[in-house]
This record gives structure tokens, sequence and C-alpha cells, in this order.
């Protein structure tokens, strides 16, 4: 098994709490909904949704009012990551922020998953 690292970020608590419910109705917890989010970024080197900001999904990204989520994903994913965000003028915690106001839009996962791994044994 990976070594896991934290990937920890600011939110809002609004979209903590609504991005944790569409996450817990689609059959996993933030954290699987994000690592899942991530290694998509990885596989296609960069975002795995169009980017477009409507206004009450703005508020979400920008308001004051923010609290801590942290997961855990394993250190290469995070670095990649980090990097591909920042190759866009982002940082990782704006990226997902970013993809949790999709979810939360979405009410879904705002992108095919698709495994690099199909077919492999473990």
């Amino acid at each position: 098994m990976k070594k896991e690292t934290p990937v920890a970020i600011r939110v809002n608590p609004h979209l903590k709490e609504r991005s944790r419910e569409v996450f817990r109705k689609l059959g996993m917890n933030t954290h699987a909904g994000v690592n899942l989010f991530l290694s998509q970024m990885v596989l296609y080197q960069k975002l795995p949704f169009d980017v477009a900001l409507n206004e009450p999904s703005q508020k979400l990204i920008t308001q004051e009012k923010t609290v801590a989520l942290t997961v855990k994903t394993d250190e290469l994913t995070k670095q990649k990551c980090a990097e591909l965000a920042k190759k866009a003028g982002l940082n990782l915690s704006l990226v997902i922020n970013m993809y949790l106001v999709q979810v939360v839009d979405k009410q879904a996962i705002p992108f095919e998953i698709i495994s690099n791994e199909i077919g492999s044994e473990e």
C-alpha cells in the first residue's frame, strides 16, 4: 500500500457540508471523492472537467469564512496535481474547491471515471 500524505485546504463550510452530502448519496465519503478527482487529474494531466463558475458557485469559493478539509492521498499524486495546478496558474487548494463546487452544482461527479489500472492484478 502506498504511504498516504495529507492534503489540507480551506473551504466554505456550506460547500464542505453540501459536497459531503453529495458524496454520501453517491456511496462514498469526501476522502474518496477528492482522491478520485486527484487520480483523474493525474491520469488526464489536466482538470477532468470544464471550468465555468456561476454566481452562486463563486460565492462558495470566495466567501471569507472557511473551515479545514484534510484528505490523504499518496505523495506522488499530491505532487503531480500541485504541479498541474501551478502550470494552470492555480494552486491545489483552489482546484479542489473548484471540484467541490462542480460536485455540488451537478449533484454528481463532474467527469467520466476512467482507471489507468483496468485489468491490472493486485
